[in-house]
Formats: C-alpha cells, structure tokens, sequence
C-alpha cells in the first residue's frame, strides 16, 4: 500500500470515530474539529481558517452555530478591530475536555491491538509525520 492511501484510510477511518464522539455531545465532526483547533487563549479567524484549510466563510458558518451552541465566543481584536478572535467559552471548554477523553478512550481501543512497543514507536513516528507536515504546509 502506498503512503497516500495509508493515510487517507487512516483519516476515513479517525474520522468516523471523531464523529460517533463529536455525536454524542450533539455536534458534527466538522464542529468538534473546529472546537479541537481553538486553543484556550483564542486564535484570529483568519489563522484558524488557514489551520483548518477552510475558507472564511465557510468557517464562519460553522462558527455561527458553535456561538448559538454556547460554545464559542467571538471578540474584535482590542487593538485592531479587524481581527475577530474566538474564544472557547466555558461550555466549550468542557465539552473539549469531554471530547478529548473520549477521543483518548476510542484511541487505547485500538491501540490495544498493537504491542507496547509498536504503540511506542507510533507515536513516536507520528509526532514526527506531524512536524513534517507542519514544516510543509507553513
């Protein structure tokens, strides 16, 4: 198999997880990922749109409806009115913490499968496909 579809089944995959998770806490995948990206000291719209690889607007819809949720909080920039900020409200901070640990929980399932040391080496190998990424894309 090559890398690519490697991880596009490993993405179909997570991904079904992440939305039986982000179900049982009444928002979709798309929501809870969006959640997942807000750090806890907030982040400007534009950076989170780059992050997620979604146009303003499209985040913006979705955004709309975390506000209406109680789970995001939107603020201008209190130096430059131009930049909105989102913030995790309260609520959303907890649903986060709930989601995490679920997302912990469904994550030692299936590395269950795998012995100790093969989980330790995926990890390991993850972080760095992650900083590959990251170097790539920034």
């Amino acid at each position: 198999m090559y890398m690519a579809e490697i991880l596009v089944r490993i993405v179909v995959q997570f991904g079904a997880i992440i939305r039986y998770v982000a179900s049982n806490h009444d928002i979709t995948s798309s929501q809870a990922i969006t959640l997942l990206s807000i750090p806890f000291d907030g982040t400007p719209v534009s950076s989170l749109s780059k992050q997620l690889g979604l146009d303003i607007s499209t985040l913006s819809r979705n955004l709309d409806k975390l506000i209406l949720k109680d789970l995001v909080l939107k603020k201008k920039h209190t130096k430059d009115s131009r930049i909105v900020l989102i913030f995790l409200s309260k609520n959303g901070q907890s649903i986060i913490k709930q989601i995490e640990g679920d997302l912990q929980d469904e994550s030692l399932n299936f590395l269950n499968h795998l012995e100790l040391d093969c989980q330790q080496n995926l990890l390991t190998g993850l972080e760095k496909l992650l900083w590959a990424i990251d170097c790539h894309r920034n």
